[in-house]
C-alpha cells in the first residue's frame, strides 16, 4: 500500500491519485522516510490564512500612509487643479545707491518647501548704477522639477557720492588739451580720483575715451567713462603758384602749378578733382573748377579761367 504524503491515508500501490484527498501519489518511500515527509509537509491552512491577513493589513496601512502624505504634499505645492504653486519670496531691499557696488543674489529671499529646495540665480541685470532710474532684474528660481522667472524692479537713487561735471568735450585738431581742466569734481569729501587718458591719441580725429576712477576708504571704488571729441573743421587749401602760358597747339595741363594741403591730412594734391573742358583749337574763355576734400569731408573749391588772348598764346588764370 502507498501512503499519501498530504493526508496520510493509504491507497493501492498502483494508484496515481490518493483515493481520499485526490493528491498525486509518489513512489512509496523507503523505511523511515514517511514520518520525515509528513513533518516537511505544507503549512496548515489556518496558519497560512493568518499570515496572509497580517501581511495584507500591513500593506494596506503602508498604502494609506503614502496616499495621505501624497495628498498633504500636493495640497501644499499644487492648486486644486493639480498645477504647481510658485514658492513664497520677498525682496529685502530694492533700492540701489547710484555709483555704489551692489549685490543682487542676497536681495531675493525664497522659502523652501518640505519637498522643494530652490536655487536662485540672476538671468538678466540691466541696471546702470551710474544713472538714476528704475531697472528690471530677471531672477530664475529652479528646483528639481520646476523653474520660474521672476522680474523684480530696482530703483537707482541719488546717493552721497561725488559729482563729476565734464566742462569741455570737444577740441579742434592741433589744439592743446589740458585733461584736468575738462572736468569739475564736486562733493568729494573723503573721495579721491584719478584720470586716465593714456589710451587717447589726440593727434587723431575722432572720439577718445577717458576713464575716471573714484574711491574712498569705505569700499566704494567706481570707474566712469567720458568722451573727448577731436574735430577737424578747417578746410584744405588750394594754391596756384603762377599762371600758365602755352603756345597754340600745345596740350594744357590744368593741374600745373596747383597744389592742395590740409592741416590734418597734409599734402592732398593727388586728390584734386577738376571739372570743365577746354578746346585748345578754339579761342575763348573757359572755366575750370578745382575741388578737394580732406578725410573729415571738409571741402575747398577754387575756380580758374582759361583765357585765349591770341591764337598763338593762351593763359591760365586763377581767381
Amino acid at each position: 500500500m502507498s501512503t499519501c504524503i498530504k493526508c496520510g491515508h493509504k491507497s493501492r500501490d498502483d494508484a496515481k491519485f490518493c483515493e481520499y484527498c485526490g493528491n498525486t501519489m509518489e513512489q512509496a518511500p523507503e523505511a523511515g522516510q514517511t514520518k520525515k515527509r509528513l513533518q516537511k509537509g505544507k503549512m496548515p491552512k489556518r496558519k497560512k490564512r493568518a499570515l496572509v491577513w497580517i501581511f495584507g493589513s500591513l500593506g494596506a496601512a503602508i498604502a494609506a500612509v503614502a496616499v495621505t502624505f501624497g495628498v498633504l504634499t500636493m495640497s501644499s505645492n499644487t492648486t486644486d487643479n493639480g498645477d504647481p504653486v510658485m514658492p513664497d519670496y520677498n525682496v529685502n531691499n530694492n533700492q540701489i545707491e547710484a555709483g555704489v557696488h551692489y549685490e543682487l543674489l542676497n536681495r531675493l529671499n525664497v522659502q523652501n518647501d518640505s519637498d522643494r529646495s530652490w536655487v536662485v540665480s540672476v538671468m538678466r541685470d540691466d541696471i546702470d548704477a551710474s544713472k538714476l532710474g528704475t531697472y528690471t532684474v530677471m531672477y530664475l528660481l529652479k528646483s528639481d522639477k520646476e523653474e520660474y522667472e521672476i522680474p523684480i524692479d530696482f530703483l537707482v537713487e541719488e546717493g552721497d557720492l561725488p559729482k563729476i561735471n565734464q566742462t569741455q568735450s570737444e577740441y579742434e585738431f592741433g589744439e592743446q588739451i589740458e585733461i584736468e581742466k575738462c572736468f569739475e569734481f564736486l562733493n568729494m569729501k573723503d573721495f579721491q580720483y584719478q584720470i586716465d587718458d593714456s589710451a587717447c591719441n589726440y593727434t587723431m580725429v575722432g572720439n577718445h575715451t577717458v576713464y575716471i576712477r573714484l574711491w574712498n576708504n569705505r569700499e566704494v571704488d567706481q570707474i566712469y567713462e567720458y568722451k573727448i571729441h577731436i574735430l577737424d573743421t578747417s578746410k584744405p587749401s588750394i594754391v596756384c603758384r603762377s599762371s600758365v602760358k602755352i603756345m597754340e597747339g600745345e596740350e594744357i595741363d590744368i593741374l600745373y602749378a596747383v597744389s592742395a594741403t590740409d592741416n590734418y591730412d597734409g599734402d592732398i594734391t593727388d586728390q584734386i578733382v577738376t571739372q570743365g573742358e577746354i578746346d585748345i583749337n578754339m579761342a575763348g574763355v573757359y572755366e575750370v573748377i578745382y575741388r578737394v576734400s580732406d578725410s573729415p569731408s571738409t571741402c575747398t573749391v577754387l575756380r580758374g579761367k582759361v583765357i585765349k588772348l591770341h591764337p598763338a598764346f593762351r593763359f591760365l588764370f586763377y581767381v
